[in-house]
């Protein structure tokens, strides 16, 4: 039986152009991978600039490669571009879908752009990959923190602190929302654990003697609040305002004027403690 000339043509047609895609796929495989490996050199040598052209034109080359997408939006986003990182981190999950290195970067996007719904979604995908992964709950507590619903945010913190029991950090980032979610006692309570653990941290004793003026428990609050403006002073200003009012419930306003004066003369700008130096000199004048 002879083959028509008609089908060997086609045939032969058809073999080329397979041979040629074959050609095509390959030779875009090997310039997208040069434009990646490229892309990870300037990554290594802090270019983040050049990185992201080298990643996208790997991209432009072969568009189905996840991590390439994965390490253009992580650029970006170490770049404090969360704006741009954002779309190729979508774009790399939806190529895979349990990358949970991708997912958390994604999170970390949304929450820098004010969009909680969305970092939350994502953090818990991440959870949802790899639930035994510290970094996930916390990335979900902040993302939930981000949405104003504390409680939630306290529930994932307990999980990242089941794994950690002994990380400060943690503990005092779980009284912040304990306390924003009305549980002031319980957020003392986690807060003189995470000082037990790290006494030298002056946020933590900042934000103790906080919660102890809320309570007005004034001797307390006094005693942590002093420590807090020895320790960090990059908050002093807060700490100063709030020891001042400490002070003025306690009625000890020779203390209280001396402080006000000299927090407002280190933090200038502070229109609270200009507030509070105000009523007291104002006090003066009366008396």
């Amino acid at each position: 039986y002879a083959v028509p000339a008609v089908v060997k043509h086609v045939v032969t047609v058809v073999l080329v152009c397979l041979a040629s895609l074959g050609t095509w796929l390959s030779v875009s495989t090997l310039i997208s991978d040069a434009h990646f490996a490229r892309g990870l050199g300037y990554v290594h040598l802090r270019q983040g600039n050049r990185a992201v052209l080298e990643f996208g034109e790997a991209i432009a080359w072969r568009g189905h490669e996840y991590l390439t997408s994965h390490w253009l939006g992580k650029v970006h986003l170490e770049m404090g571009r969360p704006r741009q990182a954002l779309p190729p981190l979508q774009h790399s999950l939806q190529l895979h879908a349990h990358n949970d290195a991708a997912l958390r970067l994604a999170a970390r996007a949304a929450i820098e752009l004010e969009q909680p719904e969305l970092a939350v979604d994502l953090a818990r995908q991440a959870v949802a990959v790899d639930p035994l992964a510290p970094d996930n709950y916390q990335l979900l507590a902040l993302a939930q923190r981000a949405g104003g619903r504390y409680e939630d945010a306290v529930a994932a913190w307990r999980q990242a602190v089941a794994f950690h029991p002994e990380d400060a950090e943690l503990l005092a980032a779980m009284a912040q929302d304990l306390h924003a979610a009305g549980q002031t006692l319980d957020a003392v309570f986690v807060l003189q654990q995470a000082l037990t653990l790290k006494p030298q941290d002056g946020r933590s004793h900042g934000n103790l003697g906080a919660f102890y003026l809320q309570l007005r428990r004034l001797p307390e609050a006094e005693s942590h609040l002093r420590q807090a403006l020895q320790l960090d002073r990059a908050n002093g200003a807060q700490w100063s305002a709030n020891l001042v009012q400490t002070l003025m419930l306690q009625e000890q306003w020779t203390q209280a004027l001396k402080w006000a004066q000299s927090g407002l003369s280190a933090h200038p700008e502070d229109e609270r403690l200009r507030h509070l130096l105000r009523t007291l000199e104002d006090r003066q004048e009366i008396r």
